[in-house]
């Protein structure tokens, strides 16, 4: 009888392939609490007469960032997409905030899973975040996993269909404006408030949407 062969292994390695960033950024008290209370007092000045029971929500126009009083946030936000395009390797020539709304949810309220077509980063700057109300949840943008979905002994970054996120104010989170996302009920007993935006390059027509590869058969002048 052959000797049986030891099975030893050396090394075992998880490879981490195509990753979904989200980035987070928080603003330092001194620039969270001024931003702020401007913002609020600004946004509640908007909403005037309008009702916010228990479970409503209410959003603005999307028109929000070409005001005067959102230009402080739009620079925090628009630097914060330099960077990501900067870590990303992203040559382009400039981009621009294709929509920017505010989102008021009284206790009670959820907001349905979605994504944002026809843009390459959204976010989210959160002014008002009460505990209850300070989590959104971002869900696994791969259709097949679900096919075969074994029970779990624990779940985890490597497993979950569903990651939620916890905020506070003054935290601004940006994302691939295709990445499904969805905020669970608000379960405290104040109003969350928070400021959407979408970010979309400039010129992308001509700029990046033609084909990135050369033929070899050249067309006459």
């Amino acid at each position: 009888m052959a000797e049986r062969i030891p099975i030893r292994i050396e090394k075992t390695d998880a490879v981490t392939l195509f990753p979904t960033f989200v980035w987070r950024t928080r603003l330092a008290p001194e620039t969270s609490d001024p931003v702020n209370r401007d913002l609020l007092a600004f946004l509640y000045t908007l909403l005037g007469e309008h009702d916010l029971s228990p479970g409503a929500k209410l959003q603005t126009e999307q028109t929000l960032h070409l005001r005067p009083e959102m230009s402080l946030l739009v620079e925090i936000a628009s630097g914060a997409v330099q960077s990501i395009l900067e870590f990303l390797k992203v040559e382009h020539a400039g981009f621009s905030i294709t929509g920017c709304w505010a989102n008021v949810g009284a206790p009670g309220s959820p907001h349905k899973m979605h994504s944002h077509p026809n843009n390459f980063l959204s976010g989210v700057y959160y002014v008002r975040a009460p505990e209850g109300g300070n989590a959104i949840s971002f869900h696994d943008p791969r259709p097949q996993p679900a096919i075969i979905s074994p029970p779990r002994s624990e779940m985890g970054p490597a497993n979950a269909a569903k990651a939620d996120l916890k905020v506070e104010a003054g935290d601004l989170v940006i994302f691939p404006a295709w990445l499904f996302h969805s905020v669970p009920i608000n379960r405290s007993k104040e109003n969350r408030v928070s400021v959407a935006f979408n970010f979309m390059f400039l010129d992308f027509d001509r700029l990046m949407s033609p084909p990135q590869w050369t033929g070899r058969v050249k067309l006459p002048e």
